[in-house]
């Protein structure tokens, strides 16, 4: 039985149904070698057709505008980039791709962040069958998490989409304001960070004061270790 569930509606759906119409599937990840694996995985589907493999941001925007996929699988960790950032980018101008990550990231901030998007949440722990599985079994609005994560979810019927069952304090840092503290846990300057994310040093320091406000932590070696337990920054 595949380790995942497909959700419509606040119902489980069978991972089994099929489209009717070969899936352009684009893979996203930073590591070139995993993602060919994953695309030859899914290469052997007939209802499955590979629109390419992307290993950064630049090429993730330059093949979604190029082959309109209707599922972008991606990895949530690319350095220097705020992937949810990107994946809202896209969906303004390709509101009918679905997203689906997989990843090695487990944290409450980065599925809260997914379940914002309406996207699925795959971990690379399930296997590539049970993955393929899942993302072929997508239908309309349903969309793939694997067990571990559907058991952290209920569904809020007034706001009518799935949410975490917790919420700690770091579910409600905007995605801004995540990607600043996760540049701050590996002990970039303000400046750093600045250019790294396109913003002034006036607005980075904004957002640290926010993200301490928000946080009750005061320091910037609090808000390291923070984000270490918090789980925001891979080893």
């Amino acid at each position: 039985m595949p380790d995942s569930y497909h959700f419509q509606n606040g119902t489980p759906l069978a991972s089994s149904a099929k489209q009717p119409a070969p899936t352009r599937l684009l893979i996203a990840d930073p590591q070139r070698v995993v993602a060919e694996a994953i695309a030859d995985r899914f290469g052997r589907e007939r209802d499955i057709v590979i629109a390419g493999i992307a290993t950064t941001p630049e090429e993730v925007r330059t093949l979604e505008a190029a082959t309109s996929p209707h599922v972008l699988l991606l990895e949530i960790d690319f350095e220097g980039c705020g992937v949810f950032g990107l994946c809202s980018e896209i969906a303004t101008h390709s509101p009918d791709v679905r997203f689906v990550f997989l990843t090695t990231n487990d944290a409450d901030v980065s599925l809260k962040a997914a379940l914002d998007l309406s996207a699925g949440y795959l971990l690379k722990t399930d296997s590539l069958d049970d993955v393929v599985a899942a993302v072929g079994g997508m239908e309309g609005d349903s969309r793939p998490f694997s067990t571990r994560i559907a058991n952290r979810m209920r569904f809020d019927r007034v706001r009518n989409r799935y949410v975490l069952k917790k919420r700690p304090p770091v579910t409600d840092l905007t995605s801004r304001q995540v990607e600043v503290l996760r540049h701050i846990a590996r002990g970039r300057t303000t400046r750093e960070i600045a250019a790294d994310l396109q913003l002034t040093p006036n607005g980075v320091e904004s957002q640290k004061h926010r993200i301490m406000h928000k946080l009750k932590i005061h320091d910037r070696v609090g808000l390291a270790r923070y984000a270490i337990r918090e789980g925001l920054l891979l080893p």
